[in-house]
Protein backbone atom coordinates (compact mmCIF):
# COMPACT_ATOMS: atom_id res chain seq x y z
CA UNK A 1 0.00 0.00 0.00
CA UNK A 2 1.30 3.43 -0.92
CA UNK A 3 0.92 6.37 1.33
CA UNK A 4 0.72 9.76 -0.35
CA UNK A 5 2.17 11.50 2.65
CA UNK A 6 5.43 9.57 2.25
CA UNK A 7 6.07 11.11 -1.19
CA UNK A 8 8.36 14.13 -1.21
CA UNK A 9 6.69 17.47 -1.75
CA UNK A 10 7.92 19.95 -4.35
CA UNK A 11 8.70 22.51 -1.69
CA UNK A 12 10.95 20.02 0.05
CA UNK A 13 12.97 19.46 -3.11
CA UNK A 14 13.72 23.14 -3.70
CA UNK A 15 16.30 24.59 -1.41
CA UNK A 16 15.40 27.86 0.23
CA UNK A 17 17.68 30.80 -0.44
CA UNK A 18 19.46 32.35 2.48
CA UNK A 19 18.09 35.70 3.62
CA UNK A 20 21.18 37.55 2.36
CA UNK A 21 20.66 36.37 -1.22
CA UNK A 22 17.00 37.36 -1.08
CA UNK A 23 18.01 40.82 0.11
CA UNK A 24 20.47 41.15 -2.80
CA UNK A 25 17.79 40.13 -5.31
CA UNK A 26 15.32 42.65 -3.95
CA UNK A 27 17.99 45.38 -3.93
CA UNK A 28 18.72 44.78 -7.58
CA UNK A 29 15.05 45.09 -8.49
CA UNK A 30 14.55 48.40 -6.67
CA UNK A 31 17.52 50.23 -8.21
CA UNK A 32 16.38 53.08 -10.44
CA UNK A 33 17.27 52.68 -14.09
CA UNK A 34 19.57 55.22 -15.63
CA UNK A 35 17.93 57.54 -18.14
CA UNK A 36 19.69 57.33 -21.47
CA UNK A 37 17.08 58.91 -23.75
CA UNK A 38 17.07 62.66 -24.22
CA UNK A 39 13.86 64.46 -23.25
CA UNK A 40 11.64 65.30 -26.19
CA UNK A 41 11.60 68.90 -27.24
CA UNK A 42 8.17 70.44 -27.53
CA UNK A 43 7.18 71.18 -31.09
CA UNK A 44 5.21 74.28 -31.89
CA UNK A 45 1.56 73.56 -32.67
CA UNK A 46 1.55 76.32 -35.26
CA UNK A 47 4.10 78.40 -37.12
CA UNK A 48 3.62 82.09 -37.81
CA UNK A 49 5.34 83.76 -40.74
CA UNK A 50 4.91 87.04 -42.57
CA UNK A 51 5.71 87.44 -46.24
CA UNK A 52 6.89 90.57 -48.06
CA UNK A 53 3.35 91.54 -49.14
CA UNK A 54 2.21 91.85 -45.52
CA UNK A 55 0.22 88.62 -45.37
CA UNK A 56 0.50 86.52 -42.22
CA UNK A 57 0.57 82.76 -42.70
CA UNK A 58 -0.30 80.54 -39.75
CA UNK A 59 0.59 76.90 -40.44
CA UNK A 60 -1.02 74.42 -38.06
CA UNK A 61 1.04 71.31 -37.24
CA UNK A 62 -1.76 69.20 -35.84
CA UNK A 63 -5.11 68.20 -37.25
CA UNK A 64 -6.87 71.54 -36.95
CA UNK A 65 -9.20 71.94 -39.90
CA UNK A 66 -11.99 73.11 -37.59
CA UNK A 67 -9.84 75.65 -35.77
CA UNK A 68 -8.52 77.22 -38.96
CA UNK A 69 -12.07 77.42 -40.39
CA UNK A 70 -13.44 79.09 -37.24
CA UNK A 71 -10.59 81.60 -37.11
CA UNK A 72 -10.85 82.38 -40.82
CA UNK A 73 -14.56 83.16 -40.54
CA UNK A 74 -14.11 85.18 -37.36
CA UNK A 75 -11.23 87.25 -38.76
CA UNK A 76 -13.65 88.78 -41.29
CA UNK A 77 -15.60 90.25 -38.35
CA UNK A 78 -12.52 91.86 -36.78
CA UNK A 79 -11.97 95.53 -37.56
CA UNK A 80 -8.77 96.22 -39.51
CA UNK A 81 -8.65 92.86 -41.33
CA UNK A 82 -8.60 93.27 -45.12
CA UNK A 83 -8.13 89.62 -46.14
CA UNK A 84 -8.73 86.22 -44.54
CA UNK A 85 -8.58 82.78 -46.14
CA UNK A 86 -7.43 79.27 -45.47
CA UNK A 87 -5.49 76.90 -47.62
CA UNK A 88 -6.39 73.27 -47.39
CA UNK A 89 -4.39 70.51 -48.95
CA UNK A 90 -4.87 66.82 -48.48
CA UNK A 91 -5.81 66.23 -44.85
CA UNK A 92 -3.28 63.41 -44.38
CA UNK A 93 -0.32 65.04 -46.12
CA UNK A 94 -0.52 68.83 -45.98
CA UNK A 95 -0.84 71.11 -42.97
CA UNK A 96 -3.73 73.55 -42.73
CA UNK A 97 -2.80 77.18 -43.35
CA UNK A 98 -4.60 80.34 -42.33
CA UNK A 99 -3.68 83.42 -44.35
CA UNK A 100 -4.77 86.92 -43.40
CA UNK A 101 -3.82 90.56 -43.72
CA UNK A 102 -4.53 93.19 -41.09
CA UNK A 103 -3.24 96.49 -39.79
CA UNK A 104 -2.28 94.94 -36.45
CA UNK A 105 -1.92 91.19 -37.01
CA UNK A 106 -1.39 90.14 -33.40
CA UNK A 107 -4.34 92.14 -32.11
CA UNK A 108 -6.60 90.86 -34.89
CA UNK A 109 -5.71 87.21 -34.29
CA UNK A 110 -6.12 87.50 -30.51
CA UNK A 111 -9.47 89.22 -31.00
CA UNK A 112 -10.66 86.42 -33.31
CA UNK A 113 -9.51 83.75 -30.84
CA UNK A 114 -11.31 85.39 -27.91
CA UNK A 115 -14.48 85.75 -30.00
CA UNK A 116 -14.39 82.05 -30.94
CA UNK A 117 -13.88 81.13 -27.28
CA UNK A 118 -16.95 83.18 -26.29
CA UNK A 119 -19.07 81.48 -28.94
CA UNK A 120 -17.91 78.05 -27.77
CA UNK A 121 -18.73 78.94 -24.15
CA UNK A 122 -22.24 79.98 -25.20
CA UNK A 123 -22.62 76.67 -27.03
CA UNK A 124 -21.50 74.75 -23.93
CA UNK A 125 -24.18 76.48 -21.86
CA UNK A 126 -26.88 75.52 -24.35
CA UNK A 127 -25.84 71.89 -24.33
Amino acid sequence: MLYISSMPKKTDEVEAKPEEEEAKDSAIETKPKAKTAKPKEKEAKCIFSKNKDGFVVVEFREDSCGISTLLCEELWNVKGVSFSAQKRGHFLIDNQKLIFKAKDEKKALLSAISSVEKKLDELKKKV
